[in-house]
């Protein structure tokens, strides 16, 4: 920027003083050819000095200028510059003179001429401002150089401590790897060492795994060959033990003991009687012609200790005994009974289609009308019956009868309609 401005305002003087040579009758002749020289001298200087200087003025404002050039380098381009301000101000005073000099005619009116002079005021004033912002530079580079100098021996004073602080830390280190290296050496004898203890240490394991597995080996065969021969004696104490055991052919009740403990038998000699408990059943002995009269399917009303239920006839027997006698084996339908050996009466209804009831059941209304109380559900119920015929103990129900019915059989006089009731289940 400073050489820009210095380079326009020489170019500015030169083109005035151009122009006022085209005034030079207006100049006296004893002056002219002496201003025509000066004019000469300054303009040859001036160009010669702007070419030295183009350059320092260009390195002087770069920002690189600190890398590129020496201290006496920087100095001798400040002196350039110097010089180069001087003749222009040199120049600057002849111009003016010049002015000075020049005399009012025809071409050159006064007002004229006093525009160039104030213009010529105006160049002085801005060659002024320019040289002040050189001696600006200057001032602010003679401090640069100053503290650039202070730095430098800083940095002189820096880089020998750095020096000394490398020296002795190569010595450090020298020393420290010379005791680096005898450690090694050391520890590489001792790792020799230590690979052959361990190399000893590995062969005595070796061994002593072999031992072991050896051992664990005869353990094993020793147990397995324990185990088989337990084994074998489980299964013959198993045997054995079953052989002890006699087991009955069905799951029930002793429901009879023909022998006693300590007593002396006989390998066909009875000893007890089981009952199959899964299915209550009632055996019953029949004549002849009644047996005949039955087939299996049949349902008859058993009355087993007061509680009355269906039994269906599940077997009827071939063979007679002694007294000419036929088995029938009855099974019982929704019995909540477990007990064996009791009695139960059994109502056989030949020859009829209607369920038969125990005439002690039944509280009469009329002779062909009775009531019964029955067991629902924790409630007690008269329910009223149309009746039939009349078999010794036992008499016909035309009224159809759901066979859940429970009918209650014994003193029916403590009952009563819609009684709550509490069903006993037999004790086993």
């Amino acid at each position: 920027m400073l050489h820009n401005s210095l380079e326009n305002l020489i170019s500015q003087l030169l083109d005035t003083t151009d122009l006022w040579f085209d005034f030079r009758n207006n100049i006296s002749s004893s002056n002219i050819d002496s201003y025509a020289s000066l004019d000469t001298s300054y303009r040859q200087q001036l160009r010669s000095l702007f070419t030295q200087t183009e350059d320092s003025l260009i390195s002087l404002s770069s920002v690189e200028f600190k890398e590129g050039l020496s201290d006496q380098e920087m100095q001798s381009k400040l002196d350039q510059l110097e010089t180069y301000f001087n003749t222009a101000e040199n120049y600057i005073d002849t111009l003016e003179s010049l002015l000075r000099k020049t005399v009012v005619s025809s071409s050159v009116t006064e007002s004229f001429l006093s525009s160039q002079k104030q213009q010529q005021i105006s160049y002085r004033s801005q060659f002024l401002s320019l040289h002040s912002q050189f001696l600006s530079f200057d001032t602010s580079v003679d401090s640069f150089l100053s503290l650039y100098q202070s730095s430098q021996d800083t940095l002189a004073k820096q880089v020998a401590i750095a020096q000394l602080n490398h020296d002795n830390l190569f010595v450090n280190t020298a020393s420290n790897l010379k005791t680096a290296q005898i450690n090694y050496q050391r520890s590489s004898i001792d790792l020799e060492k230590r690979e052959d203890q361990l190399q000893l240490a590995l062969a005595d394991a070796t061994t002593a795994r072999n031992t072991a597995q050896s051992n664990h080996d005869s353990a094993i065969y020793s147990a397995q060959l324990s185990v088989s021969d337990a084994r074998s004696a489980l299964e013959q104490t198993t045997r054995n033990y079953n052989k002890s055991i006699v087991k009955a052919p069905i799951s029930g009740e002793i429901f009879q003991i023909t022998a006693d403990i300590g007593q002396t038998v006989s390998p066909s000699q009875k000893l007890l009687s089981i009952v199959d408990t899964q299915d209550v059943s009632v055996d019953i002995m029949l004549p002849k012609k009644q047996y005949d009269q039955l087939v299996i399917g049949d349902r008859v009303t058993v009355d087993v200790q007061g509680s009355v239920s269906t039994g269906i006839v599940s077997t009827l027997s071939s063979v007679a005994d002694t007294n000419l006698q036929y088995k029938v084996t009855i099974t019982l339908e929704n019995a909540d009974l477990d007990t064996v050996g009791i009695l139960a009466k059994v109502y056989l209804l030949l020859n009829s289609e209607y369920v038969l009831l125990p005439v002690n059941t039944l509280m009469p209304v009329s002779s062909s009308l009775a009531d019964v109380y029955i067991y629902n559900f924790g409630i007690v119920e008269k329910k009223s019956l149309q009746l039939g015929k009349t078999y010794n103990s036992l008499v016909e129900v035309y009224t159809p009868l759901d066979t859940n019915f429970e009918i209650i059989t014994s003193d029916m006089s403590r009952y009563r309609d819609g009684m709550e009731i509490t069903k006993l289940t037999p004790q086993k």
